[in-house]
């Protein structure tokens, strides 16, 4: 299973590596058992993985689990965001195409969180959500429902 998860955000702060670790330090604060760990950056983007140690096959139901090949598999949430501007105009003029309200106008960061396996952790994406919500302006937008999605619709 793979999940694709955008905030178009409005940060004021044209630095990626001042905004990944605020937010980071954030979810961090709100969950202990979160680890980050620096995946890579260059100019006007930075990312890291995002685990914690939460047992998530307790929320599988037995015929979930046994329609799953082997034993469950997890991996680390990725987590990016880029504020280089000709990068965050391109999406934001992508994303008001694709339906996106107006405010998408005023971002000046992207922040993008992937997730991959047959467990994905969304305690850790509600806390990057409602971290993110808390300290800036921002608007959410997944591959499935567009920006038909809020952080209460997350699971």
């Amino acid at each position: 299973m793979a999940y694709q998860l955008t905030l178009f955000a409005y940060v004021g702060d044209p630095v990626a590596h001042h905004v990944l670790p605020r937010l980071v330090s954030s979810v961090q604060r709100r969950d202990t058992a979160v680890v980050a760990v620096p995946t890579g950056d260059g100019v006007g983007w930075m990312s890291c993985d995002l685990s914690a140690d939460h047992d998530l096959s307790a929320d599988l139901d037995e015929l979930v689990q046994d329609l799953l090949p082997g034993p469950p598999r997890r991996w680390p949430l990725a987590l990016e965001v880029t504020t280089r501007p000709d990068s965050v105009r391109e999406m934001v003029s992508w994303g008001i195409g694709e339906g996106g309200p107006a405010s998408l106008s005023e971002c000046d960061a992207l922040i993008e969180v992937t997730l991959v396996g047959d467990l994905i952790d969304w305690k850790i994406v509600r806390e990057i959500c409602e971290s993110a919500a808390e300290m800036w302006q921002v608007t959410l937008r997944d591959e499935t429902s567009g920006f038909d999605v809020s952080i209460a619709d997350l699971p």
